[in-house]
This record gives C-alpha cells, sequence and structure tokens, in this order.
C-alpha cells in the first residue's frame, strides 16, 4: 500500500501577468518512503517548472479517501467524526476520518464527502471543512510500483 505525503516546494513562478514570483506551494503524491515521494515530486514536477526548484519539506499524512470532482477547484480537508459507545466500560471513543476533495468551494467540497460517505454503517458528523494547501494530487495510477 501506498503512503501519501505533503512535498511543499519552492521555486520561480512564472504569474498571468508575466511577472516572475518566488512561492512555496504543496503537493501531494503516493509513495512506499520519503524518498520514493522525493523521487515522485521530481519527476512529475520536473516535466512543469522551468528551472530550478527545491523541496523544502516532506510530511506523510494520511488521507481516508481523495475525491475528485468533475468542476476542479481548490482542494479541501475534510474531517468527519464518528463517536462509538464501549458498553463495556461505558465511555465514548472518538474517531477523526479526514478526506480530501476538490471542489469550487467549501459547500461544494461538504456536499461531495457527505454524497460519498452516505453509505457508511454509521452517521457521519462532519467537524470541519478547511481549504488545504494542497495545490495538485498525484494520483496512485501516475506513479510507478
Amino acid at each position: 500500500m501506498n503512503n501519501q505525503f505533503i512535498c511543499k516546494v519552492r521555486y520561480t513562478k512564472d504569474l498571468e501577468n508575466g511577472t516572475l514570483k518566488r512561492v512555496s506551494e504543496s503537493f501531494l503524491v503516493h509513495a512506499f518512503t520519503f524518498g520514493g515521494a522525493e523521487e515522485e515530486i521530481y519527476k512529475h514536477l520536473g516535466e512543469t517548472i522551468k528551472g530550478e526548484f527545491i523541496v523544502e519539506a516532506i510530511t506523510k499524512v494520511q488521507f481516508m479517501d481523495i475525491f475528485e470532482s468533475e468542476d476542479l477547484g481548490d482542494y479541501f480537508e475534510v474531517k468527519i467524526k464518528h463517536t462509538l459507545s464501549d458498553e463495556d466500560s461505558g465511555k465514548d471513543k472518538k474517531t477523526v476520518y479526514t478526506y480530501l476533495t476538490s471542489a469550487k468551494d467549501a459547500k461544494k467540497a461538504y456536499d461531495t464527502v457527505m454524497g460519498e460517505v452516505s453509505s457508511l454503517l454509521f452517521e457521519p458528523e462532519v467537524s470541519v471543512v478547511k481549504e488545504s494547501k494542497i495545490m495538485e494530487v498525484f494520483q496512485p495510477s501516475e506513479v510507478e510500483a
């Protein structure tokens, strides 16, 4: 199973008005190791970024699932909380699942994730919908095994 890594990359970006600006952007890649994540980000961005770029940080993350919307927009992280009562101890155990989805706004992100998880055996409770700093996701089908 591939792991998910957010790679923060610093490079000079050509803006729409023709000027150049030094930016740091985050990309999600699938790989087995941190080294594999670095290799994948160099492979994918090396084809699209003109000039040099530096991988500033690589962070391992875990999204339960990633949903790509037809109307690509920004990426949003949607956290769903599930509370399970332990009958023996009488205590509640809370588990949080994080999903990533592309959407034009937070409402659409919420609707997309709720539509996908509506068939779960528990009643999903959304605790957070926030815009992610991820610019692009390189799906596992694009990663060589």
